[in-house]
């Protein structure tokens, strides 16, 4: 990769640029040559894996996009030390083990999707009241567990993708408080009991999907 002399560099953005390479050679060609850099954009760009901890010295990044490369690998848990990461973006990335529970604490993140990652684990932790959240998808991935009640600290949350995965248990009443969430797609999954009635008075709601859940009204 021809990135000699570019030091000051900010913002690289590379998509569906052919580069082909593994994981020790863009990673460290990336944070040799960019130290300042704050967003990175590979989407498409025939990358692959593993993500070497090389990138973990890149301490400005604050928007990671690598989707649609085949990583075949585990999300570093290097990730959750950027203090200013508000969107990392792994769509379609061949994913796998589980993915740290650090990360979604990161205080700054807004936008996180890790979503056609079918090998991919994980569990929904506590959120702190401060999270950033505005968009988190997992949907075709096998994250699992509950949904904890905390997901009602979100309040910023407007998109919420989680079908197609294998959460269980109910869906949190605490969900009253997302007044900015628009679209909740929670399908495909085993949760249980009652559907809260509170969710039909979410003032921005305009989509809501529970079928094949084993959820009553």
């Amino acid at each position: 990769m021809l990135l000699q002399n570019l030091t000051w560099l900010r913002e690289l953005y590379l998509d569906s640029v052919d580069i082909s390479a593994v994981g020790s050679e863009w990673c460290q060609a990336i944070s040799s040559s960019l130290p300042k850099l704050q967003i990175l954009s590979l989407r498409d760009c025939g990358l692959s894996g593993p993500m070497h901890h090389s990138l973990s010295r890149l301490h400005s990044l604050s928007v990671v996009q690598l989707d649609n490369n085949n990583m075949s690998s585990v999300v570093p848990n290097f990730f959750a030390n950027f203090t200013s990461l508000t969107t990392l973006s792994l769509r379609h990335c061949g994913l796998k083990g589980s993915f740290s529970e650090m990360i979604f604490q990161v205080p700054t993140l807004e936008y996180l999707d890790l979503s056609k990652n079918e090998l991919l684990t994980g569990t929904i932790p506590q959120f702190h009241q401060n999270a950033s959240f505005r968009l988190i998808s997992l949907q075709y991935t096998n994250f699992s567990g509950s949904l904890p009640d905390s997901i009602g600290n979100l309040s910023m949350l407007s998109l919420l993708y989680l079908y197609k995965c294998s959460f269980t248990g109910p869906i949190p009443s605490t969900m009253v408080t997302l007044t900015e969430l628009i679209y909740m797609d929670l399908s495909w999954n085993f949760f249980t009991g009652t559907i809260p009635g509170s969710l039909f008075g979410l003032p921005s709601l305009q989509k809501l999907k529970l079928s094949n859940n084993q959820l009553s009204g």
